[in-house]
């Protein structure tokens, strides 16, 4: 195998404008300088194509923010976090590319191919489009904000392959897909009439109709029942693949899970009491919209957590492994994460209550847009972490924190207080690199910044 080549910022915009088909390079990967944690790639190619080849950017945040081109090919490249800022091109192709997540915003393109991309969560924020082919996108949702009217073809996938969420504030249609067509996610929350008449079903009745594969959702709203004081119901998971919980009502009996071995745990629109997920294996569990008193999920390897507006008083994720974390819109007074492992993290919008750490380790914790009340950091190892607009109304305590790298953008006191300890600033025993950015009010949502603070502690920050 050919070794991949580094490349820093200013090499590879070099190697771009000497040619701009980098297929020619073989292998390579982007190297971001210290402070650089949201690699901007803004050059200026119209008429022209940029054709990125087989490059690795999985360690920093890459933004095409203002980049013209008459094509625009992903070809074989990895990422973490894609912001396609301003993007304008006339063709789109994606390739057998591969991120963790992808936002279009204020981008406008002619077509785009998504071909054979992989990616977790594909948010289209605000595109201006001609048409979107789908292709063999796999993708474990699609959020639609504020999308151009446009044609929007399947090709060999349909919209059941798809998750496909709608911004309540954003336009209500996919291509000729309005909300009310797409199954899972856009229905109202039932009102509490209809939940007092929601069919009654005993446990046993329950797991009858899960180890014969029956499709919960055809149950519409329904209610899992105790016939007697043994209120535990185990989901048997030896011979299923993935269950939706669909609109059930849980709240009379406590769901546990003991080490399960599944591709999918969907909580849907169901409502808990209690809910337990100990040991085993899933690759993907989404809160989905769920509401719930308590969520315990202990000893658990998960490949993908997504969240999307789940409504939960209590949450905690004790020593579980996880690839891939969207905390979307996690409505929870208080989430715990304690001696996990966690690769990459994510909160891209919505709000959310108090967050602790202690004790965990991850590669990524990226802020980006979301709003908490407090964020504890506790004795966690993290290699980076951005906050490029994220707001903290309380504390963000990183007193104890170790950091390879963290950033934050800062307006308007958007960051309340921040608190780590000085004596351990740019060492392996602290934060080694911590860098401000300033961002405008007007440009919160832009990497565009005016001005860039590093070893300078604005007034709204405190050290200790």
């Amino acid at each position: 195998m050919q070794e991949a080549r580094l490349l820093t910022k200013k090499e590879l915009y070099e190697e771009i404008y000497r040619d701009p088909n980098l297929t020619r390079l073989g292998p390579y990967k982007v190297v971001a300088d210290p402070g650089m944690e949201i690699f901007a790639i803004d050059v200026d190619l119209s008429g022209r194509e940029l054709i990125l080849g087989d490059g690795d950017f999985t360690e920093t945040f890459v933004a095409f923010e203002g980049t013209k081109a008459k094509k625009v090919d992903f070809g074989n490249c990895r990422f973490s976090q894609l912001y396609l800022d301003y993007l304008e091109a006339e063709l789109l192709c994606f390739g057998t590319s591969q991120a963790s997540s992808i936002m279009f915003d204020r981008a406008k393109i002619g077509s785009c191919e998504f071909d054979e991309f992989k990616v977790q969560e594909l948010c289209f924020d605000e595109l201006t489009a001609r048409e979107i082919h789908i292709n063999e996108l796999t993708t474990g949702r699609i959020f639609v904000g504020f999308l151009s009217p446009c044609e929007v073809y399947f090709d060999s996938k349909g919209p059941g392959d798809f998750k496909i969420i709608f911004d309540e504030n954003g336009v209500q249609t996919f291509g000729e897909l309005k909300i009310e067509e797409l199954r899972d996610f856009n229905y109202r929350e039932p009102g509490g009439e209809e939940r007092e008449g929601a069919r009654p079903v005993t446990i046993q009745e329950f797991i009858d109709l899960v180890e014969a594969g029956g499709n919960l959702r055809t149950l519409g709203l329904y209610k899992v029942v105790a016939e007697d004081e043994n209120n535990i119901l185990e989901i048997p998971s030896d011979s299923l693949q993935e269950i939706d919980f669909g609109r059930g009502d849980f709240r009379g009996v406590e769901v546990k899970f003991v080490n399960p071995e599944l591709h999918a745990v969907r909580l849907d629109l169901a409502i808990f009491g209690t809910i337990a997920l100990e040991g085993g294996h899933i690759e993907t569990v989404d809160l989905g919209k769920a509401k719930a008193d308590s969520l315990i999920v202990r000893d658990t390897d998960i490949g993908t957590v997504f969240c999307d507006g789940i409504d939960v008083s209590h949450c905690e994720f004790d020593e579980v492994d996880v690839n891939y974390f969207f905390l979307n819109n996690l409505l929870c007074e208080n989430l715990k994460f304690t001696a996990s492992a966690i690769n990459e993290m994510y909160a891209s919008r919505g709000r959310h209550g108090e967050i602790y750490f202690d004790g965990c380790k991850l590669r990524i914790f990226n802020g980006h847009e979301a709003t908490f009340k407090m964020i504890d950091f506790g004795k966690s190892e993290i290699d980076c972490v951005v906050m490029r607009a994220t707001s903290v109304e309380g504390l963000l305590d990183a007193t104890e924190l170790k950091a390879e790298r963290f950033m934050v953008g800062y307006y308007d006191n958007n960051i309340e207080n921040l608190e780590v300890k000085e004596s351990t600033l740019g060492t392996k025993e602290g934060i080694e690199k911590l860098t401000f950015r300033k961002i405008e009010p007007n440009e919160i949502d832009r990497e565009f910044v005016e001005s860039r603070r590093e070893n300078a502690i604005p007034k709204e920050f405190k050290l200790r």
